[in-house]
């Protein structure tokens, strides 16, 4: 088998061109390369839509080794190139690097398909509308969420000090901004942030703050409250201690202590509360106490 071989020649190689003319070495790259990838996809594919991608693959993958002999030849060819020999260059080599994203796609691409054909359970008629809904979220390119990707990365120490603030950027003597920034310092002191781009990317990273720096925000309400209601009852303790020992008495605990030392009280025992927490009890007439 051999690409001058019109049987299996790729169609995007045309009748005109003169393979035998081509390099050796490339000619051989070309048969052991791209003509299995043509007559896997394309002579053999198992769907149309198989082999439209498997042509995309195959002559980005032609492309990809033509311009690896052309950069190769003219790097190694002119050791010192001339600054137009130069940025000739530096232009294939931007145009092959393009190259390889584009034929990468398509290799995922058909790779997914691949796996989705692999599942015991595929029927291409039952579940051909999940089936094109599938191939069509593989075919779009999704942007890539950057405020996403920083608060699953960072949400530890977004919970602890996350905020958004405000960016200026000078530059020529003019000051540009403000910029909106998803911001937190590590345990090194080193500033981590993320861009907001747009009034919608801003309102997302103001709710996703909220909802992960509520559980701290309401610790610190609660922690709030406590304090108070600790300094609330230890000056109602001092107010109360005040007023006991006016008539003799003090509290202990929750209970009232020293009714055996009052002699002659201006108040009765039945007048005052035998428990902190306000339960009143009859005090014997005999003036005898139960407490000591």
């Amino acid at each position: 088998m051999g690409i001058a071989d019109n049987s299996i020649r790729p169609f995007f190689l045309s009748a005109g061109l003169d393979l035998d003319a081509l390099p050796p070495e490339l000619q051989a790259a070309l048969e052991q390369i791209v003509l299995p990838l043509y007559a896997r996809y394309v002579l053999s594919g198992l769907s149309p839509l198989e082999t439209a991608m498997g042509a995309s693959l195959a002559f980005l993958m032609a492309q990809e080794v033509v311009s690896q002999f052309a950069i190769s030849h003219e790097s190694f060819g002119c050791l010192t190139p001339t600054p137009v020999q130069a940025a000739s260059r530096q232009q294939e080599i931007d145009r092959y690097l393009r190259l390889l994203g584009a034929k990468g796609r398509c290799a995922t691409f058909l790779q997914r398909l691949a796996e989705f054909r692999s599942r015991k359970d595929f029927d291409p008629i039952r579940d051909s509308e999940l089936f094109n809904k599938y191939l069509y979220n593989m075919s779009v390119a999704q942007p890539v969420d950057n405020l996403a990707r920083f608060l699953a990365a960072h949400a530890g120490h977004l919970r602890q000090q996350g905020s958004i603030v405000d960016k200026f950027r000078s530059r020529n003597g003019r000051r540009f901004g403000p910029y909106q920034m998803l911001t937190y310092r590590d345990a090194q002191g080193r500033q981590r942030a993320v861009y907001l781009a747009g009034e919608e990317e801003l309102a997302r990273a103001r709710t996703a703050l909220a909802a992960l720096q509520a559980p701290r925000r309401q610790a610190q309400v609660l922690a709030r409250a406590r304090q108070a209601l600790r300094r609330g009852h230890r000056a109602v303790q001092a107010r109360l201690a005040q007023e006991l020992q006016r008539v003799g008495l003090r509290l202990q605990g929750t209970e009232f202590r020293g009714w055996s030392r009052l002699k002659h009280s201006i108040l009765m025992p039945a007048d005052i509360p035998n428990t902190a927490s306000g339960t009143a009890g009859l005090r014997p007439n005999s003036g005898e106490s139960e407490f000591c």
